[in-house]
């Protein structure tokens, strides 16, 4: 059963940081029926072991941290979840270091001059993260996000 009140956290990332290019990347990969996205807010069912929830991640341009809502029954897994958050969203990537690296090369710099702090964004899960790999190499983000939701409508938990 889920808690009434959310676990809220906030997490840090290093700078620079937009949500927006994250949750650009993730919402026409968004997986129907688990997740959701817009330019503000990233939602998803979340499932370990037996108990399962959802989570909800929001960012306001320049502010410090993300707010990850978390709605979960077994407290105990709340670190975890973070963790997985966290990941998903690159937040620890060492932005300063890779862009400094980037704008040595001719091509690359200007880019990244223009979009500094692109994050690599991940999957909540490895599991889902192979499965979205593997069907994805044979069809374009469209097509392997179709098929990825009929697994997980057929397969999955309401």
């Amino acid at each position: 059963m889920l808690t009434a009140n959310p676990e809220i956290l906030p997490l840090s990332y290093r700078a620079p940081f937009s949500f927006r290019q994250v949750t650009g990347f993730l919402k026409p990969r968004a997986i129907p029926g688990v997740e959701y996205v817009d330019g503000h807010t990233y939602c998803r069912s979340i499932s370990m072991g037996s108990a399962s929830g959802f989570v909800a991640l929001s960012c306001l341009e320049n502010e410090p941290s993300v707010r990850l809502e978390i709605h979960f029954p077994d407290q105990d897994k709340l670190p975890v979840v973070a963790d997985m958050a966290k990941q998903m969203f690159d937040l620890d990537a060492p932005v300063n270091t890779i862009d400094h690296h980037l704008t040595t090369n001719r091509l690359l710099g200007p880019m990244v001059a223009q979009r500094p702090g692109i994050r690599v964004p991940g999957s909540f899960n490895r599991v889902e993260l192979s499965i979205h790999a593997i069907i994805g190499q044979q069809l374009s983000d469209k097509g392997a996000t179709t098929i990825i939701g009929r697994i997980a409508e057929r397969f999955g938990q309401k």
